[in-house]
């Protein structure tokens, strides 16, 4: 992420946006799609360019079934522990004084 920190209008970045929410609650966006799927095993799958207000969820729907195989692989399989910061300057992430994980 810090290459698009650095330059935010770079029309090359292809690389899906990854929240996680606690240990089991992870939201993938990449191009036009959304995932996000729960630690009880529900998902939602929205297409952005069509529904860009997510009312219409196709996680079930069989016809989105290599989307969602697509964004899933993009899930973490391994967690970092975060170290617990002062507040944050986002000039120090970028030169690499202040980092977010332990080594």
């Amino acid at each position: 992420m810090i290459p698009l920190l650095k330059n935010p209008n770079a029309s090359n970045w292809s690389h899906p946006i990854v929240t996680v929410e606690g240990w089991e609650h992870y939201s993938i966006r990449k191009d036009d799609w959304h995932y996000i799927e729960y630690g009880d095993g529900t998902a939602e799958l929205y297409n952005l360019a069509k529904d860009p207000e997510e009312w219409r969820n196709l996680a079930g729907d069989p016809q989105y079934t290599q989307e969602v195989a697509a964004l899933r692989r993009h899930i973490p399989q391994q967690r970092k522990e975060f170290i617990k910061t002062k507040p944050i300057r986002w000039a120090d992430v970028l030169s690499g004084k202040t980092q977010f994980y332990k080594e």
